[in-house]
């Protein structure tokens, strides 16, 4: 059997991924038989390869060649001179919290980064955020296969989304975003199950403040996607009852609805505005998710559902 030459591009740093996790996922493609090669985003003198013995360490992605010259002592070599790249705390948090941040940065860097000319049988990014963009657009493969370890909404993936080739494939550990790509997109898209998935939502939402107060006795998180006269009726009919009930609640809708004026009217009618609070798109919904006593979803399998059942806070309302 040929051997496969693959690359694995790891960000040993990303701030939602443990070192078991980035394990799990490398061990998901690689076989003893197979010619393996990571390339770290950033350098590290630390970092030794976790797989095989043949596996080989190639020079990181932050590592900018400044300047080259000929070896006067051979025929063939060439001597590079390296320079890393700085890329802050910041920007891998942002992958999370504010994607567009990621996709700036990579456009400032992608000149400077070295492309990987030769020809992979399979290339993987284990990350979103810089492994992906630099998958994209620096590697030369058979099959890129790219992965988002947590869910992302459409507005945040689609600027790596949109340049996927029909012979790629997206894997994700989320049933509620592979029901969204399924739906919206045409390209080969996997779900996965994955051990870790908890411990990846529960560092994600370490990346934010706490956003919703515990003084509440009741702190409720929905999406703002009511699609129709009767959820809009049926969520300010929970309102009313939780307010005669003289219940300490708030209740957080996010991103941005259809029904969003009108609830605010009803709102404001019903004396319930200070219970409502809109904090509108989010890239990073779980902090305010894991702060929440119970997240309502008026859609089953769209939102963060699958999110909320993973962290035990769910409920389904279909009426």
């Amino acid at each position: 059997m040929e051997k496969r030459r693959i690359l694995c591009i790891v960000d040993h740093h990303d701030p939602v991924l443990s070192k078991d996790h980035l394990l799990f996922l490398l061990q998901r493609h690689v076989n003893h038989e197979d010619q393996v090669e990571i390339k770290l985003v950033e350098r590290d003198i630390h970092y030794s390869p976790p797989l095989l013995s043949s596996t080989k360490l190639l020079p990181a992605v932050s590592d900018v060649i400044i300047e080259s010259f000929k070896d006067i002592n051979s025929k063939k070599n060439w001597i590079f001179k390296l320079e890393k790249y700085q890329i802050p705390d910041h920007i891998r948090k942002s992958t999370y919290n504010y994607p567009f941040i990621t996709a700036l940065f990579w456009r400032k860097m992608n000149p400077v980064v070295m492309p990987k000319n030769q020809l992979y049988d399979i290339a993987v990014s284990l990350s979103c955020g810089l492994p992906s963009y630099y998958l994209r657009d620096k590697v030369k493969a058979k099959h890129k296969i790219y992965y988002f370890p947590i869910r992302q909404f459409s507005k945040d993936y689609r600027s790596i989304s949109e340049n996927i080739r029909e012979q790629d494939i997206i894997y994700v550990g989320s049933q509620t975003m592979y029901s969204e790509l399924m739906t919206d997109t045409n390209y080969k898209v996997s779900y996965y199950n994955d051990p870790y998935y908890n411990e990846a939502i529960k560092l994600a939402g370490k990346l934010e403040h706490k956003v919703i107060s515990p003084q509440h006795q009741l702190n409720i998180l929905s999406a703002n996607g009511m699609k129709n006269k009767y959820q809009l009726e049926g969520f300010i009919h929970l309102c009313k009852k939780l307010k005669t009930q003289q219940s300490d609640f708030k209740w957080y809708l996010y991103g941005v609805g259809s029904y969003e004026q009108q609830t605010r009217k009803y709102l404001d009618r019903l004396d319930l505005k200070d219970n409502i609070i809109f904090i509108g798109e989010k890239a990073n919904i779980y902090s305010y998710l894991m702060s929440a006593d119970i997240y309502v979803e008026w859609n089953k399998h769209s939102s963060i559902y699958y999110e909320a059942e993973v962290l035990e806070k769910s409920h389904y309302k279909n009426d």
